[in-house]
């Protein structure tokens, strides 16, 4: 009976390397990728290693490759990166999900492990990542949704906690995780997964791992990889047999070919022959039936033909009569229109034909004017637009609406009207910009509130990523979790009082950097290649411990306290030379003072602390000022509808554009606006010439 072991069954790659999906299938023992250069060897290799080593350090990478100007980091792995410098997945938004299926061959359960990354296409780094393991084989067809797009981190976590109650869960440990750190992750892989092994001795196989060169020879590698202590003659005695026992192999496996292919030969030859006899048999009783078919199909073609001759000869001879009295009928039909003209009735009906086309156009003319009067009366009617109408042009639209049309009435009716449609236009653009700030004001008031009410603090983007960057990046060098805080997060303003004094006077370092201090020196030398992060600081606490400064009397550090010692001596450093003041000779008799207005004096010179610093960006506390929340909500509610008003007022003024303002030359509203009254007079020499069609057509009769 075999000895159990845990072995390598499938693996799954999904937006790595040059690989957008690839589940690879192992043999139980010997395993061995080949391929020319950017085949992908080292794409696989370097991907079992981030999974089995959870490491995503660029010096880890591409041992396999044995090219050390060919270093690449886990993100170009992400993103597809090219040597040419383009790259797969290089402007885009993706996720990507990299994982081993292991088997126990004693129990036959089957695990998977890997890890799941979510980047975005503006990423420096990789940001957001959940290291993963659950019970069961991979899902089909290897982490990819029903939409074919990779799982993302939430549906790593859903297919973790379906796997915890299903039947795959027959385990000892817990395997059906998502795990908060590295080291929790290679504890269950090391420990649970893999049975215990050695930790440290896996690691030292790992960087003792060398590239596979097959330039040398069978021997070569012989000597090199399987026995790479051994002296004697053994190895070159393998080698000999290895290559004999391959040469007598190839040649027994091309003698079967040609056996199997003299088999078909022979077999295909005797098939041909059949295949041909029956043809020939067949296709004599083909021709014969074919003989009688066509037989019987030109006598019936005869008999068709002789039917055919004979319809045709009789609808000739009805044509032939057809065409004689057509000719008849139009030679009359011209006698009696020629007549029909020539006589009054005809003239009467002409006129009359005329009259009405005059109709149509003088009602399509009166249609058109009755729409200019309401689009002017549109100037009269609108609330908001009438008061940049003066009365003298209401008294005009007016005099235009009872039918006093002029050509000079509509050119200064127009004159006036673009002029104030122009003082509108400045009106709008005024609104638009008030439009603009308040909506951008409500808009920052509004997350400050969201923040408050989920006690979040209003910091930037770059502040948060800068913190969680160097986090990382510490914890990853000491091997454990190492806490990078922001400095404002760490004290509590405990004098009210002096609450917008000390949010003033700290200004833009409360939002700096603050480590412990015996991870100080370390922090600075990691920080110093975040150049990207040029607008945030990073206190050195262990400078202003070894300083040991101290607290002046009465001074803003009294206002304050912390939990930490080591934020303590700090807030000495940057509070305690500052003393509280409420007057302007109190300021006078000390070199640094501030009061509870934020009114501050130092190095000789007064100046009023930035409101922004105490109000938008007040943020020292660990938690969120009710008194201040209220105060945002306020806010809010005012703006919202201030907001309102200028969105009407905009969206009335901007209506404005489109009123009627007799562009057209003027005399072409004068003869629109008489057309009502000529319809009138067309329309009763209608009737008249009716009733005398009517008459002429009665006599006729």
């Amino acid at each position: 009976m075999s000895q159990a072991k845990k072995i390598f069954t499938r693996m799954c790659l999904n937006n790595w390397g040059g690989i957008n999906h690839k589940v690879l299938e192992f043999n139980e023992y010997v395993n061995l990728f080949s391929g020319k250069s950017g085949s992908g060897k080292s794409t696989v290799m370097d991907a079992i290693q981030v999974i089995l080593y959870g490491s995503f350090s660029p010096s880890f990478l591409n041992k396999a490759a044995d090219d050390a100007k060919n270093r690449r980091s886990v993100l170009s792995y992400l993103r597809g990166e090219q040597k040419d410098g383009s790259a797969n997945r290089g402007n885009c938004d993706f996720c990507s999900v990299i994982a081993l299926e292991i088997k126990d061959t004693g129990t036959h359960i089957t695990t998977c492990v890997g890890i799941a990354f979510e980047v975005r296409r503006n990423d420096s780094e990789i940001k957001k990542f959940s290291y993963f393991s659950h019970s069961g084989k991979m899902p089909e067809p290897g982490y990819i949704t029903e939409e074919g797009f990779c799982y993302s981190n939430q549906d790593i976590k859903k297919l973790v906690n379906e796997r915890a109650v299903s039947k795959d869960n027959r385990g000892k440990g817990d395997v059906n995780r998502i795990y908060a750190s590295k080291e929790a992750y290679l504890g269950t892989l090391y420990d649970v997964i893999l049975g215990y092994i050695d930790p440290n001795r896996f690691i030292t196989m790992e960087k003792s791992a060398i590239a596979l060169k097959m330039t040398n020879g069978t021997g070569q590698f012989i000597r090199d990889y399987m026995f790479p202590k051994s002296t004697s003659d053994t190895i070159g005695t393998i080698s000999e047999q290895l290559d004999a026992y391959r040469q007598i192999k190839e040649k027994i496996e091309d003698m079967r070919k040609r056996i199997e292919l003299l088999t078909d030969v022979k077999e295909t030859g005797q098939e041909l022959v059949t295949l041909q006899t029956d043809m020939i048999r067949t296709e004599s009783f083909i021709r014969c039936i074919d003989i009688e078919d066509l037989r019987a199909k030109i006598e019936a073609a005869e008999e068709d033909k002789k039917r055919i001759e004979e319809e045709q000869a009789q609808l000739q001879q009805q044509a032939d009569t057809l065409a004689e009295e057509r000719g008849e009928v139009e030679q009359e039909l011209i006698r009696v229109s020629a007549d029909l003209k020539a006589s009054d009735l005809g003239n009467k009906q002409q006129q009359l034909e005329e009259l009405e086309e005059r109709s149509r156009m003088l009602i399509d003319n009166s249609r058109q004017w009755r729409k200019i009067v309401q689009g002017l009366k549109q100037w009269e009617e609108d609330e908001v637009i009438t008061d940049y109408i003066s009365n003298p042009v209401l008294n005009l639209i007016e005099t235009i609406e009872n039918g006093n049309v002029t050509e000079e009435n509509c050119q200064e009716l127009h004159l006036k009207i673009e002029s104030a449609k122009q003082d509108i236009e400045n009106e709008f653009e005024d609104y638009s910009e008030q439009k603009r700030e308040t909506g951008k004001e409500l808009k920052e008031k509004q997350k400050l509130v969201d923040d408050m009410k989920n006690n979040r603090k209003s910091y930037s983007e770059n502040l948060r990523s800068a913190r969680s960057s160097l986090e990382r990046k510490l914890s990853d060098l000491y091997g454990r979790t190492i806490k990078v805080q922001i400095l404002a997060d760490l004290f509590d303003v405990a004098d009210e009082e002096w609450k917008n004094a000390v949010e003033g006077r700290m200004g833009r370092l409360k939002f700096s950097l603050i480590t412990e201090p015996k991870f100080a020196h370390d922090a600075a030398a990691v920080f110093r290649e975040m150049k990207q992060f040029e607008e945030v600081d990073l206190i050195n606490s262990k400078a202003i411990a070894d300083s040991e400064p101290r607290a002046m009397e009465n001074s803003l550090y009294e206002a304050v306290e912390t939990k930490e010692a080591y934020v303590d001596v700090c807030l000495k450093r940057y509070l305690g030379h500052i003393i509280k003041c409420h007057s302007v000779e109190e300021l006078e008799q000390v070199k640094d003072g501030v009061t509870p207005d934020c009114y501050s004096y130092s190095n000789f010179i007064f100046r009023h602390l930035r409101k922004k610093d105490y109000t938008t960006n007040a943020c020292i506390g660990e938690k969120v000022s009710k008194a201040r929340l209220a105060e945002y909500e306020a806010d809010v509610e005012r703006l919202e509808k201030q907001y309102q008003e200028l969105h009407y007022m905009t969206e009335r003024l901007k209506a404005a554009r489109d009123f009627e303002s007799l562009k057209e030359e003027s005399k072409y509203y004068v003869n629109l606006s008489g057309a009502e009254k000529e319809l009138g007079k067309v329309n009763k020499k209608k009737t008249a010439l009716e009733e005398t069609i009517r008459t002429l057509q009665g006599r006729a009769v």
